[in-house]
Formats: C-alpha cells, structure tokens, sequence
C-alpha cells in the first residue's frame, strides 16, 4: 500500500513536533484519502493477527507494569508513516531540491532534512515556531474541507429536460465508506457542536461544511453566490444553450 502511494505521489512533507515542543522533525506522510484506500485500511486491521499488537514492555533491564497493547489502527498507521518517511527519504534524495549557495533559512533547512537520514530541522525555538505556524497554515488546505471521518462532498444532477437547470447538491461523505452521503440539509438540522452518523462523529459539521464551500467557492465561482444563503444546501446551474448552426 506505501508502494502505491508513493507511486502516485500522494505524499507530503510536514513539520512534525517532538516532545516538548523544542525540536521539529522533518517528515514524509501518507496521504490515503484515495475511494479505495479507506476498505483497504478496514481490511488490513481487520486481518492483522492477534501476534503484530504482542508487545513486552522493557525499562532499564525490567519489566514495566502492564500496558495495553497498541490498536490494529494505531499499529498499521504508525507503520505505514514509518515505512512511507523512510522510502521517500532515501528514494528522493537523488532529486532533493538544490539552494543556492549561502542561502542557510529555516525553511531551507526543513527541507534538506527531508532527505538526510537525520530528520532533526536545525534552528532556534523562535525560528522553528514560526516555521510551525506557516507550515500548519499551508496544511489547512488539505484539511480545509473534513476530517479524520468526513469530507465535503458534491453531487451533480442533471435535468429531466433540456431546457431545465442542473442541480449541484452540497453533502458530507464518509470517509471510510463513500457510499454514506448526508446531504447538506440534514446536517444543518443537527445542533451541538458534532454530527453522529452510524457510529462514526463529525466534529463541528456546520463550521467546517462552509470553510469547505468556501475553499470551493475560490475554485468554482457559482458556488459563492450559494454562500449568501445562511444555510447553503446547493445551487441551480443553467447549461449554455447550443448555438444554432
């Protein structure tokens, strides 16, 4: 599965935090957002036997109290962005960006320990923060529209007739199952601050489904007129008539 996401190039650089918030990694993770990769996913966990989550928890020669082993969930994503960083690492260090010479920034140097062994970002706490808040503001757009279970997702219907408009309808998809659409409607029904839906939870639903036609709006016009409405559900879109030859 690491194969295939780094085949397609669905893998993105990140800033990752250590510890106490002093040192930052430099790191290669998975983007597994693919209509096939979530039953992948479920499939992988559901399969993993009993042994792979076999742990004995070591300290200075002893044995620690007893823990409870990681989830197949936990497990299969901690390897699958270990296996992607390493790969990615090693793999594109022959295509690693080049910087003219002298040119020694933070930013610069994030990206260098993209491709060494060591992912350690070499820079001063003030430098690194500020690296950090740029880098989780450029993020944001992969996120912008969903979460770890839901995304914003748009339905285009088309007319019975011709002379009709076409029908673009706003809904919520799960992530894990594309076939679970809730149309834009009934999540503006819901009150509270989270969306529950046949177990799975998505926080802050109505803030998130307008940043999502937000960000829409700025690739596809029409949307933003929908946007005046406080409750936005979709929008009509007339289809430029043939032109009599």
């Amino acid at each position: 599965m690491v194969l295939e996401t780094l085949a397609g190039h669905k893998a993105i650089p990140v800033l990752a935090e250590v510890g106490d918030g002093k040192t930052y990694h430099a790191r290669w993770l998975p983007v597994l957002d693919g209509p096939k990769d979530a039953a992948k996913l479920a499939q992988l966990e559901a399969g993993m036997p009993s042994v792979c989550r076999a742990e004995i928890f070591v300290s200075n020669g002893e044995r620690r109290k007893e823990e409870l082993p990681p989830t197949p969930k936990a497990l299969l994503t901690s390897f699958l962005h270990t296996f992607c960083d390493a790969l990615a690492r090693s793999w594109g260090k022959a295509a690693a960006p080049g910087f003219p010479r002298g040119e020694d920034t933070p930013a610069a140097r994030w990206l260098d320990a993209l491709f060494r062994q060591n992912p350690d970002v070499k820079a001063s706490p003030a430098q690194l923060q500020h690296l950090a808040s740029s880098h989780k503001a450029w993020m944001r757009n992969l996120h912008v529209a969903g979460d770890a279970a839901f995304r914003i997702a748009f339905r285009l219907e088309a007319p019975a007739l011709q002379s009709q408009p076409w029908n673009l309808h706003y809904l919520v998809q799960a992530k894990d199952d594309l076939s679970l659409l809730i149309p834009a409607e009934e999540v503006w029904k819901k009150s509270g601050g989270a969306l529950m839906h046949l177990g799975r939870r998505f926080d802050h639903p109505h803030e998130k489904l307008l940043a999502g036609l937000g960000y829409a709006a700025r690739l596809f016009p029409p949307v933003k007129s929908s946007l005046k409405d406080k409750r936005p559900a979709g929008l009509s879109l007339d289809a430029p008539r043939p032109t009599p030859s």
